[in-house]
């Protein structure tokens, strides 16, 4: 598939040199034959077809005496259409570009905004658990504090039942005393 100019103009070359290898086997220089050739060089697109319907109305006389200038005529058609196909094809991809790049942008920006939801619900979790931690390192030192004081309760308990039951012991022994 021919993809750029350079590669049609380069077909154009290699056709002339395949048509007329050498000077010598090349068709005599006819004045006709070489301004009409020239023309069909400098011609633009936009004025091709206008040319082509003049052509057309002689070709039959002239194709019969001038094969040469038949070639060049149904070369230079061929050359036309296919630069009409390539800028064509040239829009198809264009436009084809252009969508791709207009869906994927739409992606990139719906991506970038879950990317900033994401973000934000990430700091909110950050924050709970830091919270929940902070909560959690308080009332851990809340249950080691009451932890420590049910112990110094119990040791006082203890003391003073000891106490009590010393207390108690004394009590008896002065009253078993005085009695006997």
């Amino acid at each position: 598939m021919i993809t750029s100019f350079d590669e049609i103009e380069e077909m154009d070359t290699n056709f002339r040199k395949r048509r007329f290898p050498s000077p010598r086997t090349s068709p005599p220089p006819d004045n006709d034959f070489e301004n009409s050739n020239n023309s069909f060089k400098r011609q633009r697109t936009a004025n091709f077809d206008r040319n082509e319907a003049d052509n057309s109305e002689n070709s039959s006389s002239n194709d019969a005496n001038d094969p040469p200038q038949y070639t060049e005529r149904v070369f230079n058609q061929q050359k036309h259409q296919l630069h009409l196909e390539l800028a064509e094809r040239i829009r198809q991809l264009e436009a084809n570009l252009r969508q791709s790049f207009e869906s994927s942008i739409k992606e990139l920006e719906r991506t970038l905004e879950e990317n900033r939801i994401l973000k934000r619900a990430v700091t909110i979790q950050t924050s709970r658990h830091n919270e929940l931690e902070h909560q959690l390192n308080s009332f851990s030192a809340a249950a080691m504090a009451a932890a420590d004081y049910a112990r110094r309760m119990e040791e006082m308990n203890s003391a003073l039942n000891f106490r009590v039951q010393q207390i108690e012991g004394t009590f008896s022994g002065n009253r078993g005393g005085e009695g006997h």
